[in-house]
């Protein structure tokens, strides 16, 4: 086995583990996130997300918010598979628009307050999602063909 090999071996043992804790953190999201959370949302409009977090009960606030906190692992979960696989500095702006949103919906679970700032939450989410589903493409071909050339 020589280095080459080795080092495919150290990759795909990050991707496993990568993968597998994405997996996890992705059940955690979902089992403390309530029906229709925001970043789950392809998008939304500020008055929509303004009304369903005001609209939230205190318990699924304080669930919603550990969902959040997972979102943070989830997000250097994905923006790392992305990488890994187009090391580019580029494929870490879905995660940066995913931090942004993440730590706004926190700002809001925290305080309870809905601040003139927090109008970027629309324009965070879409992009998020477009540059997300964009690489999760290039990277799904990028592995298909490195598969069929082994």
């Amino acid at each position: 086995m020589g280095p080459a090999d080795s080092q495919k071996s150290f990759l795909k043992s990050k991707l496993f583990w990568l993968h597998l804790t994405l997996i996890l953190s992705a059940g955690l999201m979902k089992y403390f996130g309530p029906a229709g959370k925001l970043d789950g949302r392809i998008f939304y409009t500020l008055s929509e997300a303004r009304d369903y977090l005001q609209a939230l009960s205190l318990l699924e606030k304080q669930n919603y918010f550990w969902g959040e906190v997972v979102d943070y692992w989830f997000m250097v979960n994905y923006s790392w598979i992305f990488y890994l696989v187009i090391p580019k500095r580029i494929v870490f702006i879905p995660g940066y628009l995913d931090f942004i949103e993440t730590s706004l919906i926190i700002l809001f679970l925290k305080t309870g307050e809905f601040y003139s700032f927090m109008a970027v939450l629309p324009f965070v989410s879409f992009p998020k999602w477009l540059g997300a589903l964009t690489l999760f493409f290039l990277v799904a071909a990028k592995l298909l063909k490195r598969r069929a050339q082994a």
